[in-house]
């Protein structure tokens, strides 16, 4: 202990529990229906090998997302704060390159993620589709381009292009029903010039993913922790009372 139990089938973190203790297991396992693996609760910070694959199976667009935390913290009460980045490590380049061709994927999108421990990175999902949620939305963001367009070119017969490289950071804020110290005329009014899109998120996604998210845009990537530790400040209850 601890573990995770996760469905067989699943997206995001729908249906995954934390396990510590043998009662709790016991419990969890007289709840569960369907098929779940049982896997080790390792430490470490969460990155992503996104892209896309044209027919002959060449990589035509690569990402990357670095998490703030897991989903299964944002699901347990976390703030949601991720970004694409722009830059890849080139072993985590090497790895995914190298799980494309072990499966063999071909004329679609694919989103890996590994946990990253010290210069190593383990896989934890293989999943040959695009990453859920605003994410090609932010891919998009990023490069000033259209994923959409270009996946629909390739898988009607054309040769998909992407421009490369990345032009900006693009960070993820999904906001709960907390005290925050910044309203949101405030965030707009400060950072405004790099917000590229807000909204409120659809109700199933709102454990895991805010009830309202905000993407913004930054060619530096400090300039994305500042503006994600603006947005997701909390007032301080000592202050308040």
């Amino acid at each position: 202990y601890p573990l995770i139990l996760k469905p067989d089938e699943g997206v995001g973190a729908g249906g995954i529990y934390r396990v510590d203790n043998a009662n709790q297991l016991q419990s969890y396992l007289r709840q569960i229906k369907e098929d779940y693996l049982i896997e080790e609760f390792i430490e470490g910070d969460v990155v992503s090998y996104d892209g896309l694959t044209d027919y002959d199976g060449n990589i035509v667009y690569e990402n990357s997302l670095v998490y703030g935390d897991g989903v299964l913290e944002y699901v347990r009460g976390k703030d949601t704060f991720f970004y694409v980045s722009r830059h890849i490590p080139a072993q985590l380049r090497d790895t995914g390159c190298k799980l494309v061709r072990l499966f063999d994927i071909r004329r679609k999108f694919f989103h890996f993620e590994f946990f990253k421990t010290g210069e190593t990175y383990m896989p934890i999902e293989i999943n040959c589709r695009p990453p859920g949620g605003a994410i090609v939305d932010m891919m998009n963001y990023s490069v000033d381009d259209d994923l959409y367009r270009a996946y629909a070119v390739m898988i009607t017969g054309g040769q998909a292009a992407v421009r490369v490289p990345k032009k900006y950071y693009c960070g993820y804020i999904g906001r709960k029903d907390k005290p925050y110290v910044h309203s949101h005329d405030e965030i707009v009014e400060t950072f405004g010039h790099r917000l590229v899109e807000h909204d409120l998120n659809p109700p199933v996604f709102r454990q895991a993913m805010g009830i309202e998210r905000y993407i913004f845009r930054s060619p530096n990537e400090t300039e994305i922790f500042d503006m994600a530790a603006f947005a997701l400040e909390l007032r301080d209850p000592a202050k308040a009372a």
